[in-house]
């Protein structure tokens, strides 16, 4: 799904901000990136753990929707797809889980900063709806009106990561 670019060969658990890894010979692979972080995590089983932290606990997908279907709460990588923009308040509708097709499920992201849902905008301006947009926050519940159940703010670019189909 996510391309050469994006496999990850080898990862050794509990190295993450230790000083213990040597990234320079290919040992050890520290996580420190959004696409890193959801190659691994789609890599494995919501089971499974890494550095104690079960998968589940760090990514709301397709594979444990039932678990967030009424809210996501706290910091998560979310798999969403995008749904629409809202230009007068800066915010994305996102379809939760990946393929809503038949669930009316639906996450919000806000920016606060104009420029950024600008760029982010145009970068959403050819999707087919279908493509992973991954979004990395601290996710609260919305209100109960709204149309979405989750929302969080997103305060810079790499918060998000437009994974390609391949």
């Amino acid at each position: 799904m996510l391309g050469i670019k994006h496999t990850i060969p080898n990862i050794h658990r509990g190295d993450t901000g230790t000083q213990q890894g040597q990234i320079g010979n290919n040992n050890t692979l520290r996580i420190h990136t959004l696409p890193l972080l959801y190659s691994m995590c789609i890599s494995k089983n919501i089971n499974d753990t890494y550095n104690g932290i079960m998968i589940g606990d760090i990514l709301a997908n397709n594979d444990n929707f039932d678990r967030y279907s009424t809210g996501i709460v706290g910091y998560k990588i979310v798999e969403t797809s995008f749904y629409y923009a809202n230009d007068k308040e800066k915010f994305f509708m996102l379809n939760y889980p990946l393929d809503n097709r038949g669930i009316k499920s639906w996450v919000k992201i806000v920016f606060n900063d104009t420029n950024l849902y600008d760029t982010q905008k145009r970068k959403m301006r050819n999707s087919m709806h279908i493509e992973p947009f991954i979004v990395a926050g601290n996710w609260t519940l919305s209100v109960s009106e709204s149309k979405n159940h989750s929302e969080c703010i997103i305060y810079k670019k790499s918060q998000i990561y437009y994974a390609k189909i391949q």
